[in-house]
């Protein structure tokens, strides 16, 4: 029989369920926590504050929830896996990955620990046992589209391929809109592999008409924030505002239009044994939304007082150094930095800004046939992105106009690959640190990449995605022609 005491927290733990699932997050947590004064080691309530902790952003948080439900309740593969999942989005994927295998030797049969698994050693650069990952999860639920994508987005589908079938004759109709956006993108990678374009171009028609179809996107709130932002931070604001901010050196911003390069110029430069490649960091964003610019940004950035600035670069500091004590340069890859430029140079006048450049047609493909993790709707409709495309461009013009010279460092993709050692040097002579040959061998270092480019970086360079959006000329024929027009605009 049940202790008084245990029904008690069972019960508070259901009302905590029952106010998370309206909504009422500050009540559920509460609720949790209530639960947690009384009973410590309750794991399902450990479990229920790190969902929420999640949703509202306080990921790390989420991470201790675990570890202590972990500790508590350690052969409960739900918690393994929820624990690899946040250590995941913190990129924390070598940690990920062995939460990952403890749920799958609990539950060998648990295809969603599998597929995590498998997705953590991709980031990890460990391709063949991330097809062994995604197999197994396959064999498990061969009916989810997800997992087969992942497998055909892991090697060059040949013809024949029993995955590629399968997914062919999957039936859409029972599919939630994700798994059917999944399908489309996955048939369109495999009929891009076997060169059937006008098929691949066709699903990926579908798949981002999908998405699109779900969003509440608006590209006239992003090219209206762009101008704003070229207005705030204009060449009087930002010389009034010299000489604010943190003297620190050790950021290196990589910033650009997704699907750029930006991948590559990390990895390069976290090749040498002075920089850490941090990833995608959304620090400044997270500060910015939760108001540490004013209430709006840009607009609240003029009221601020010159300490607010020098607490902003030191805050930001602080947490990039938190992932690498002792390194000389720190990475923050984030492409869409590119509108933060004036604030970055306000609150961290000494960090370096690399832009990275690409073709605009390959770029803008690329992104059209990207199914990207987080919410860049942008990518999801051609005309959307020639005008985001000429938004970033414009703004990008006016950061060369305001900028003082030696601030920021352009990288042209092409120029990169057609001739990396030179490059590869003026990036690292940039950086202000001596040359180093391991630059040259990016693709045989080990750090997690969690970006679409996770396996290119990690080969050779080779020039096969340079005009690469050639190959898709018929139909993208009316995105070129926006992309021209608006050059001279």
């Amino acid at each position: 029989m049940c202790s008084q005491s245990h029904t008690s927290s069972d019960a508070a733990y259901q009302a905590a369920v029952a106010l998370h699932m309206q909504g009422r997050t500050a009540e559920a947590e509460a609720a949790y926590l209530g639960v947690l004064n009384t009973h410590p080691d309750h794991g399902n309530a450990l479990h229920g504050l790190s969902v929420l902790y999640v949703q509202t952003g306080r990921t790390e948080a989420a991470v201790g929830c675990l570890r202590r439900a972990v500790a508590a309740t350690p052969n409960d593969p739900v918690l393994w896996c929820g624990l690899g999942e946040v250590l995941g989005a913190l990129q924390g994927h070598d940690e990920a990955a062995q939460c990952f295998a403890r749920a799958t030797q609990l539950a060998p049969d648990f295809a969603l620990a599998h597929f995590n698994r498998g997705t953590a050693l991709f980031y990890l650069g460990c391709a063949a046992e991330a097809a062994d990952a995604f197999s197994r999860a396959v064999a498990l639920e061969p009916q989810d589209p997800a997992f087969r994508r992942a497998l055909l987005g892991i090697e060059k589908v040949q013809p024949g391929n029993v995955h590629l079938k399968a997914l062919e004759a999957m039936a859409q109709d029972g599919l939630s809109p994700s798994e059917r956006i999944a399908l489309h993108f996955a048939l369109a990678k495999a009929y891009d592999d076997l060169g059937d374009y006008a098929r691949a171009f066709a699903e990926l028609a579908r798949g981002n008409a999908e998405k699109r179809r779900f969003s509440r996107y608006s590209i006239a709130t992003d090219l209206a924030r762009f101008e704003a932002i070229a207005a705030t931070f204009s060449a009087d604001f930002l010389s009034s505002h010299a000489g604010l901010g943190t003297s620190s050196d050790v950021p290196v911003f990589v910033i650009g239009m997704p699907r750029s390069g930006t991948s590559l110029v990390e990895q390069i430069l976290a090749s040498h044994p002075d920089v850490f490649g941090a990833g995608e960091r959304d620090i400044l964003p997270s500060f910015i939304n939760a108001g540490r610019v004013g209430r709006e940004f840009p607009a609240g950035v003029g009221a601020l007082e010159d300490s607010a600035w020098t607490r902003l670069g030191e805050d930001y500091v602080r947490t990039l150094r938190a992932l690498a004590p002792d390194v000389a340069r720190i990475t923050d890859k984030l492409p869409l930095n590119f509108h933060l430029v004036g604030l970055i140079r306000i609150a961290m006048p000494n960090a370096r800004i690399v832009h990275v450049r690409r073709d605009p047609l390959d770029t803008c493909f690329s992104c059209f046939s990207t199914l990207f993790d987080d919410d860049l709707d942008f990518s999801c409709d051609l005309a959307d992105l020639a005008r985001y495309y000429h938004g970033y461009h414009r703004l990008m013009d006016h950061w060369r106009a305001v900028l003082p010279a030696g601030v920021m460092l352009e990288v042209q993709y092409e120029r990169l690959v057609a001739d990396i050692d030179a490059e590869a040097r003026r990036l690292i002579d940039f950086c202000g640190l001596d040359w180093n040959e391991r630059c040259l061998k990016f693709y045989e270092t080990r750090r997690p990449v969690q970006t679409a480019s996770a396996l290119q970086v990690r080969q050779p360079l080779y020039t096969s995605s340079v005009g690469r959006a050639a190959r898709y000329a018929p139909w993208l024929e009316p995105l070129r022609r926006r992309l021209e027009a608006q050059e001279g605009t």
